[in-house]
């Protein structure tokens, strides 16, 4: 099996026998290959039957059948497992006590299972071949382009940038430039990020704008001795708990910077006038710019400590109020003008991987997250020297996703991918550099 070895233009293989070979994250290209392409793309095909579901999920469960007799799991993968199993069955068990519909528990109980076999499906595919990966991520992001011809949400037809093209350009630089790219120019990653930034901040996209500058900064930040070694600091005991507070520093410093930039006059007349307007009445709330634009947490989690053993339920329902809830406390917070509740759902108001799954199942549901983030910290720092920037982009990414995204259908399919990428690059490079 070929490795990630570090290869010149002139070159599309070095020998595997040579253990002096430096791995060099700015001078590594996989060559392109079809075959992965094509399965990506049909991969990443989304259906609707009662219920959203991809067809990789369901080549997912295929191909772990066939290869269940040749499994070998790692213990930090076995741990995650576990973590997922108690999910599932916390999330039955709530849905028996909370009564919850047939159709709903088993979407409920089957994402978490679901979720982890197409992981483990996933970095059996890339593990027994591990150049299949880049190829099969790039027909992951472009198999999405059928979906907005196709079948375009309401999101979509109102934004297609913020809620499809934006992820799919952003998702297809990132691997041509992490993979495809032998000789990477940080000028140009700068500068095309740069653009990609500006266009997202002026369509409504502040994640999205803001994302991909963080993750060039650490890009190139962690190339330097000092600030690598800064990081290095982190391994070995407690790691990721200490990481983890590091984390909720950097959130609180985003949220002062987010608050700062959206209550300035000279920001907000460069943007157009209903993104200037929505961003000053989130950034005028009492909390700042980033409780303003997940208000949700207001009262998720008031939500998880009235049930926090067992949750509410898949798809837990609002019987209790909680949408007025929240509309009361973002109208006296400064985060409304009106004091007037506006619903689109009947569903208890949820925005977070981590929130979703203590409502939904209780204390169960949210360990996994807990866990997963942990697992995350550890792969990244492991070998943040030799990742590249869709490492960096994605990772990024995903924290904001547990913390502050609902964790539906196309959620499940984007997380599991990167997960399984960062675990399958970061063993392999792992090995190479050994």
């Amino acid at each position: 099996m070929q490795e990630f070895y570090p290869q010149p233009v002139h070159s599309t293989a070095l020998n595997p026998r040579n253990k002096n070979v430096e791995l060099n994250r700015s001078k590594l290209k996989i060559a392109f290959r079809f075959m992965p392409l094509l399965i990506g793309f049909i991969a990443s095909q989304k259906l609707s039957v009662g219920g959203e579901f991809y067809i990789g999920e369901i080549l997912a469960l295929i191909y772990l059948a066939i290869n269940l007799g040749t499994l070998k799991l790692e213990k930090s993968i076995s741990t995650l497992i576990v973590f997922g199993v108690i999910w599932a069955v916390c999330q039955f068990i709530s849905d028996q006590v909370n009564q919850s519909d047939a159709v709903d528990s088993i979407k409920g109980v089957g994402a978490p299972l679901i979720f982890l076999c197409t992981f483990i499906a996933l970095s059996i595919y890339f593990d027994q071949d591990n150049r299949r990966l880049p190829s099969f991520l790039l027909g992951a992001y472009l198999g999405t382009i059928p979906q907005f011809i196709l079948l375009p949400t309401e999101y979509f037809l109102n934004n297609a940038w913020k809620w499809g093209i934006g992820q799919l350009v952003i998702g297809l630089f990132a691997t041509i430039y992490t993979f495809f790219i032998a000789r990477k120019k940080n000028a140009h990653l700068i500068l095309l990020v740069f653009i990609f930034s500006t266009f997202s901040l002026f369509n409504d996209s502040r994640s999205m704008a803001i994302f991909p500058v963080i993750a060039v900064m650490a890009y190139i930040l962690l190339s330097r001795k000092k600030f690598a070694a800064a990081l290095k600091s982190f391994k070995g005991k407690f790691a990721a708990t200490k990481m983890i507070f590091l984390i909720f520093a950097f959130l609180l410093l985003i949220n002062a910077i987010f608050t700062a930039i959206f209550s300035s006059d000279w920001v907000l007349d460069k943007l157009p006038e209903t993104s200037a307007k929505k961003f000053q009445m989130q950034a005028s709330g009492e909390y700042g710019a980033l409780l303003g634009g997940r208000s949700e947490m207001l009262v998720s989690i008031g939500a998880f400590l009235d049930k926090p053993l067992l949750g509410h339920g898949s798809w837990a329902k609002d019987t209790d109020g909680y949408q007025d809830k929240l509309t009361a406390l973002k109208f006296a917070l400064g985060y409304s003008e009106k004091d007037e509740a506006n619903y689109n759902t009947d569903l208890i108001p949820v925005h977070s991987y981590l929130m979703g799954g203590l409502v939904w199942a209780g204390v169960g549901g949210g360990l996994f997250w807990i866990i997963m983030c942990r697992w995350l910290l550890i792969e990244f720092i492991k070998n943040f020297n030799l990742l590249g920037f869709y490492f960096y982009n994605g990772i990024i990414e995903i924290f904001w996703n547990i913390l502050f995204s609902p964790f539906g259908a196309s959620a499940r399919w984007s997380t599991v991918l990167f997960i399984s990428a960062l675990y399958c690059y970061s063993r392999r490079i792992s090995k190479s550099g050994k």
